[in-house]
This record gives C-alpha cells, structure tokens and sequence, in this order.
C-alpha cells in the first residue's frame, strides 16, 4: 500500500495509485532531493522555488549563470534583448505575454484606448480627458522608450482590434502610434503588449536593461517595463556682475548683452569638494548582474 504525503512515494507513479486529488500537488523526494508534480501519468520534475515569482528580478554582484538550466532558470537581461520560445520557458513567456502597460491619465488608470485607425496609423484620443492624457503620458514614454532603443528595429508590440502588431513609429505630436501591417479600419481599441513579438503565440521578448536604476511606478513618468534616458532637475543660472563692470556689458539701447559664450564648468562651493562630472548623471551605486527569474527552463 501506498503512503502519499508531502514526503514519500513511490519513483514512478501513476493514476491507479495516487489519488487524483493530489495531481497538479508539488511532491519533495527526500532521497533524490527533487521537487515534482503529477500530471496524471507520471512525475514529472520542477525547477522552481516557492518564494520566488516567475518574472521577478534578481541581482548578482558576480557572474555566475551564463546560460539558463533547469536547475538555474534564470534569464541574464544585462548583456542583449532576447526572444524566449514557451518551450524553453513555460511558465515566464505566458507571464510576460500577458503584460500590459499601465498608464495614469488625469484621474485613473487607464490600460486600453479607444481611437481611429486609417491604413496603418492609430490615431488616440484628444488630451483633455482621463484617457486622452493617459495616452499623451503613454507617447511621451513610448518614445523614450524608442530613443533608449535605438530604433524601431525589434520594438514593442501593440494589440489593435485583437491583432499584436510591431510598432514603426511614434508621434506625440500628432497624436499617433504607427504599426506593421493594416489593422482594420475605423474605431478600434488598443492595448500595449510590450513583451509580445508580432505574430507569435508562442514567444516574448526581453529588453536589455544595462546600467539602469529602478524607479518605482507612478504611471506618468515611469511606466511598467519602459526604458529613459538619465537626465537632472530643469534650472537656471544666477549671473552676477559687479557694478562697476555692468557699463561693458550694457548695449547703446540699454538692453543687456553679457559676455559671449557659454557658462564656465562647475567649480567647489568651497564646502562640498571639486564636484565630480562624466557623460551621465548618477546615484552613488554598485554593479550587479541583473536577471529575470523564470520559474521553470526546458533545455
């Protein structure tokens, strides 16, 4: 007789005898020290841990998985984009491709837009309601998105009318998102599913994300998954001048010229130290290897 519990049974199991209550139940071999599941005929073994998510980020300060394996599934995202099949990643690729953006307008969430279609130009809605600032909020970052990219070459993916397309071009001026292809024309609504690869049903893709701090979510300015470049707090410069020099820099209209050229290079306040500068702006920070944790990987 059988004892099924979270502990013990037999190598090789099928329905006769084990329950069917307890098919699709993770079992834990002691002896082979292997995490399975019973799908009815046989066990069939896991790779994944109970207290990670699948699509969770995790950070390494070394290098130590260059290529995913069942007992490491684990998705280097710092070195390239990659296109994922579901046959090496079941449980990551349904997970990313059910991702959509999420975008605040003025006063809610908005996560679908209805708009006009005319050849292979989605044109959305006019800004002055909560989902026409949502997509001006949306454009701004889409295009972001693509600068941080470098073209539309193996961009996002959007949905219209229930079709994935790739996206060509963006116009936060006009108001208009470009796609592959001819949706159908007319009104019709779109969703931005950016891990989606045009055409496929079985794959996603996952952008390179190298030298990049997180910033929480707020849906205006860091949207779920979009790239930005770095950059600092708009300001101006004070310029103070001398009295008795303000004569060599006043013109014969009295209007004021100042010295040509630009602004001299940042110098010490005299408390702070010489202030450090290079081509981008940054936080005092550490480098990882930064990977998503795909739950399961089929070689």
């Amino acid at each position: 007789m059988a004892i099924w519990d979270n502990l013990r049974f037999p190598r090789v199991a099928s329905d006769a005898i084990l329950p069917s209550v307890l098919e699709g139940s993770p079992f834990f071999v002691r002896s082979r020290k292997r995490v399975t599941v019973h799908d009815g005929t046989e066990h069939q073994d896991l790779a994944y841990r109970y207290d990670f998510l699948t699509g969770e980020i995790r950070e390494f300060a070394y290098k130590k998985i260059i290529t995913p394996s069942e007992a490491t599934p684990y998705l280097a995202i710092w070195d390239s984009d990659h296109d994922i099949a579901v046959a090496h990643w079941p449980l990551l690729v349904p997970e990313l491709r059910a991702q959509c953006l999420e975008v605040m307008g003025s006063s809610a969430l908005v996560t679908s837009w209805s708009g006009t279609v005319s050849g292979s130009v989605f044109t959305g809605p006019a800004a002055g309601t909560n989902a026409g600032d949502a997509f001006t909020n949306l454009l701004a970052a889409f295009y972001e998105e693509m600068l941080v990219h470098g073209s539309y070459t193996n961009f996002r993916c959007v949905n219209i009318g229930g079709v994935d397309y790739s996206v060509t071009n963006v116009n936060p001026g006009a108001r208009t998102i470009t796609v592959s292809g001819s949706p159908a024309t007319g009104t019709q609504t779109l969703i931005v599913y950016h891990h989606r690869i045009a055409g496929s049903t079985t794959t996603a893709r996952v952008f390179k994300d190298q030298g990049r701090a997180t910033m929480s979510w707020d849906g205006v300015t860091y949207i779920n998954g979009l790239r930005r470049r770095d950059r600092f707090q708009g300001h101006s410069h004070g310029n103070l001048i001398p009295t008795a020099a303000v004569a060599q820099y006043t013109g014969a209209g009295g209007g004021f010229i100042g010295p040509s050229g630009a602004i001299v290079v940042p110098s010490s306040d005299g408390t702070n130290g010489p202030p450090r500068t290079g081509p981008v702006t940054e936080p005092n920070s550490t480098g990882v290897y930064r990977y998503i944790y795909g739950g399961q990987y089929v070689a």
